[in-house]
């Protein structure tokens, strides 16, 4: 069962590092066009039902990975609609 767990922290490391790799571009670039708002409030529903799975299964690992996943899925949001707004993008969601 430990392997399990250090399966799941090893799984959730990397996907909150590429996570936090992105955060740091789009501060750094002030441009987010690479993500789509749909894109991002799929993976982000998808992490807030994860971390109620995790409340409801009781594991820490699904649990506190994904609360930090969606913590940061927020920041994301924020960033695209702050720099988007700057740049004077109209509307939410642009199909192309």
């Amino acid at each position: 069962m430990e392997y399990l767990y250090l399966t799941g922290i090893v799984a959730a490391t990397i996907i909150l590092s590429a996570t936090g790799h992105q955060i740091i571009k789009f501060f750094r670039t002030k441009d987010t066009t690479g993500f789509g708002y749909p894109l991002m409030i799929c993976v982000f529903s998808g992490m807030i039902l994860y971390t109620l799975f995790g409340i409801a299964i009781n594991d820490p690992v699904v649990f506190y990975g994904n609360f930090i996943g969606v913590c940061m899925y927020v920041l994301m949001m924020l960033m695209k609609f702050t720099y988007e707004r700057r740049r004077g993008v109209k509307g939410w969601i642009k199909f192309e």
